[in-house]
């Protein structure tokens, strides 16, 4: 009985491992980053470009990773040239796969 009872823990344990625990990223967390990215000059210029822009307003990866930014932490400088290369690099990604479905 002990026996069946550790197996339980134990599966439990591993798959608690396995699987990642995920924070949601709501509208709001969208939203509020977004607001407090158009205060700088190279997000403005992702949002003049056309295809850019069409990216941050429709596509889900793109605005999953605006949505996962630390709201706390854009007001450093440091944590904000991480966000703006993370950024880039999804756009990139995404406006490649975009004109591959075209």
């Amino acid at each position: 009985m002990k026996a069946i009872f550790y197996f339980i823990i134990i599966a439990i344990m591993i798959i608690l491992e396995l699987i990642p625990f995920r924070s949601e990223v709501t509208g709001d967390d969208i939203v509020q980053n977004m607001r407090h990215l158009k205060k700088h000059q190279w997000f403005k210029d992702y949002l003049n470009d056309e295809t850019y822009q069409s990216l941050i307003v429709s596509n889900k990866i793109v605005r999953k990773t605006i949505g996962k930014f630390n709201t706390n932490k854009l007001s450093k400088e440091g944590y904000l040239a991480k966000c703006e290369k993370k950024l880039y690099r999804v756009l990139n990604k995404e406006s490649k796969n975009v004109k591959f479905q075209s």
